[in-house]
This record gives structure tokens, sequence and C-alpha cells, in this order.
């Protein structure tokens, strides 16, 4: 198998190239300073879930990402979460992104045994820190839920993913029976039962089903919007019950990558941008000297630079004498230069000359991204003859949702402006739809069944696709 970048089969023609839900608890994950955010037991899709526990003991609760792997410790009888660890996912050894990996484990069985292998290797580890840290027995972990991507639930079953590279896209499985902890390799209770949630097209997996199960949005009235921002952009809409989902290759932009000096939400990176008629003020986590920029920081400069006139619609850069001419501040205009890639703006000066810059490339990487999301919600919209300004609200989840403010996220149109009170950042919602499942079997049939209700849409087979990308590719 030899799978490369523009050979899924799918593209016509190649070209050059927060604040947490107001329907949640916080419960604090033991001496950590993260979060976990659970849904009150009114929110939840059947409201008497949360009070059925079944089981005694201790569970364990799996997002399995595609970089990250997070893992949550919980108290079966009382509902509570306890502690979380998050570790990287050893596969980005294999490759940063999924057909990467999708294309190693295809290359033999002892390549697709290896990403199995370290995938559970890395539970093990997750699971052993969670013991040490709580002081409990193994043995009293009596059950396991995984949420994940689609690729990455087979490769933890072990099953050849390839067909999720070549169009069309086809899981070799949609659901599958538990099995004890012993087969599966996890060290625990031998008897525990280890469950990955049902997964619902070939890039829509079971993280979107946990996620957006328990925002609750199949349960409600009214039409209603759950995003998933990541490098793989899911996309759920449900109006009065009848659902439809998506998924948009968003690119790694709002993920820090693929931006010239991009990173992660770590010490030294931008987190938030903001420009006034003379200056620039910026937000740098754990408040050091900037060294580059991640999502929400580009996401911010984007909306700001062009709030302030020195991006046009089209997504070009203006020039200094462009914005002098324009009226614009001669602080401002001296922000813009031409540099190593191209024109850019500085965000930051550094006095070695390591200045934190937006560049024109950043920009039209922001575009991609954000023109890829839009559409899937324009055509997601059109397939249930709803219109954006029908919308109740707007869920945003993941990592990167954590962080974004709404008005840069409308002000760049990643999002329809439906009203800032509409738009919920409900935080790592696959974590929570996870720990819904392990306290209660009901659930878990509830997502069985949700996940064959929702309708996938393959954008690449809707002609307007194409149109509608490129009109959201603007501001």
């Amino acid at each position: 198998m030899n799978i490369k970048t523009g050979t899924c089969g799918k593209c016509k023609a190649l070209t050059p190239g927060g604040k947490p839900c107001p329907d949640c608890r916080v419960f604090q994950i033991g001496d950590r300073k993260s979060n976990v955010f659970v849904p009150k037991q009114e929110s939840l899709p059947r409201g008497d879930f949360e009070k059925k526990y079944e089981s005694s003991g201790y569970g364990l609760a799996f997002d399995v990402g595609t970089t990250t792997v997070v893992g949550i410790l919980v108290n079966l009888s009382t509902g509570e979460p306890m502690y979380s660890k998050a570790e990287a996912n050893p596969q980005v050894l294999h490759g940063a992104d999924v057909i990467s990996r999708i294309a190693f484990a295809g290359e033999s069985a002892e390549n697709l045994s290896l990403l199995q292998s370290e995938t559970i290797g890395c539970l093990n580890d997750i699971t052993g820190e969670l013991v040490k840290i709580s002081g409990i027995s193994a043995n009293n972990i009596n059950e396991v839920v995984i949420v994940c991507n689609t690729a990455m639930s087979h490769i933890i079953a072990g099953v050849d993913p390839k067909p999720l590279a070549v169009a069309p896209f086809t899981p070799a499985f949609f659901d599958l029976e538990p099995i004890s902890a012993d087969k599966f390799g996890i060290n625990i209770n031998r008897s525990a039962k280890v469950e990955l949630l049902p997964i619902i097209a070939g890039h829509v997996g079971s993280d979107i089903t946990a996620g957006f199960t328990a925002s609750g949005i199949i349960e409600k009235k009214g039409s209603h919007l759950y995003i998933d921002v990541g490098t793989n952009g899911e996309i759920v809409l449900s109006v009065d019950g009848a659902g439809v989902t998506c998924s948009t290759a968003a690119g790694p932009a709002f993920e820090g990558a693929s931006i010239y000096q991009g990173m992660r939400a770590a010490e030294g990176a931008i987190e938030r941008v903001d420009i006034s008629g003379h200056d620039v003020s910026i937000s740098v986590v754990g408040g050091k000297t900037p060294v580059g920029i991640c999502g929400s920081g580009i996401l911010d400069a984007v909306s700001e630079a062009y709030k302030a006139g020195l991006i046009e619609k089209t997504g070009r850069l203006i020039t200094a004498d462009n914005a002098l001419d324009k009226g614009v501040s001669a602080e401002l205009a001296g922000r813009l230069r031409e540099g190593k890639t191209g024109r850019e703006f500085v965000l930051a000066f550094a006095e070695n000359g390591d200045d934190v810059v937006l560049t024109q490339k950043d920009i039209r990487e922001v575009q991609l991204s954000k023109g890829a999301i839009r559409a899937g919600i324009k055509l997601l919209l059109d397939e249930l003859n709803t219109l954006e300004h029908d919308l109740h609200n707007i869920y945003i989840a993941g990592a990167f949702g954590n962080r974004i403010r709404t008005e840069s996220a409308v002000g760049i149109g990643l999002i329809p402006d439906v009203g800032r009170d509409k738009v919920l950042y409900i935080g790592n919602a696959a974590s929570i739809g996870a720990c819904m499942a392990l306290l209660s079997p009901r659930a878990r049939e509830e997502m069985k069944k949700t996940a064959k209700k929702v309708r996938h849409v393959e954008l690449a087979a809707k002609p307007s696709f194409q149109e509608e990308y490129l009109a959201a590719m603007s501001f």
C-alpha cells in the first residue's frame, strides 16, 4: 500500500499550494489544574442517566486523540470524576496526522500491531498514574469506555484502517461488542468490560458521537449546531431531533500548525490579540516573553487586523503605504513590512530581532480552514432546510474551542453571527460523553441509537460544495 497526499480519490482538482457551558457543573480533578465539565443531570439527553448507576467501584473514560490521550478516573458509585491524566499519543512517531498513520498501518500487519500495542501501552501508563495518584487498587476498576476518531478506533481494535484513506472512506465497522480487560490488554480487573463507543462515518468517530450526545442537541427542540474545531473539523446539526453530520478538512491552522510561528498553547504562545487605533496588545500563555502564536491567537490576530483595515476582504495584507493612505495610524502602519516569507504584520517586537509576526501565508491558512468549516455548516443547514438565523445555539467543543473568543470567530466568518449569548463553549465534550457512557448503560444504548440515527453527508459529493467553499474563504 502506498498512500500519498492527494491520492484519496475524492479531489476533483489539485491546487498549489472560554467560558464553561451554563448547563455544566465544574469538577476539579484532584490537585491538577485542569477541569472536566460534566453536564448537570437535567441537561443530559435523558434526565435520569446520572442517577442510574449499575456498577460499583471505579471506571476509566479515555479520549484517544490523534495528538493527545486523556484518561479520567471516575467513581462509579458517586458519579464523580476523581483524577485525570493526559499523555502524548505515542503513534506520533509514525506520523503527525491520521492519514500518515493509516499509511504506516497499511504497510504490514506488524505495523498495525505496533500501533495498537503502543496505544494500549499508553492507556496502561495513564491507568498506572491514576491508580498511583488515587491510591485505589487497579483491580477495583471495573469498566472502561473509549472514544476516538474512526482511524484510532480501527487501530485500537487491530482492524486495518486502509479504507478510511480512500473514497468513499467506508469504515470496517461502526460498533463493536465490549471485550474483557484481559483480552484487550489493559492492566485492571481482568473481567472488567472495555467498550469502544460507536462511530458514525469514515471521518466522524465516536468522539463526536460522545460529544454531541453530551451537548444534548439531539434531544432539544429547535435548531442546534455542534462544532468540534480541529484538523478535521466535525459538524453536527440537529433540527427538532433530526440530525445530520459532516467532516471538513479544516487543516491544522487552528491548532497552531501550518502557521509561520505557530505552536500549541504552551508557555510563550500568544493566545490573545487586541488592536486599538494605535497599538497592539497581546496576552501570552504563562505571562512569558512571546515566542510564537497558538490557534486562538491566530484567530484573534486575523480578526483584529481585518477589523482595523489591515486585511482586505480577499485576505490580502495591505502595505504600510496603503495603510497610511487609508488613515491607519502611523504606529500600526509601521508594523506592516516585507519579511522573510513575504508581507507580514508584527504582533510583538523582540530585542533580539525574533519578532512574532502574522504573515500573508498565515492569513491564507486561516482562510482555508474557516472556509472549509463554514461551507460544511452551510451545506448541513441546506440539508435540513434551515437558515443561520434560525439557530438557537452553537456549541463549540475541543481544546481550541476553550480559548477562542466569539467576537473573533464571528469576525472572520468562522461561525454564523447568531448572537454572542447563543454561542456556548463546552470544552472536551468527547470526555464528557465518555463519562456519561461509563456511568450509565442506558446512555451507551442511546449513543448507539443516535449514531445510527444521525445521517452523514459526504461534502465532496455535493455539487455546490466547491462554490460554497470558495465563497466562505472571503472575510
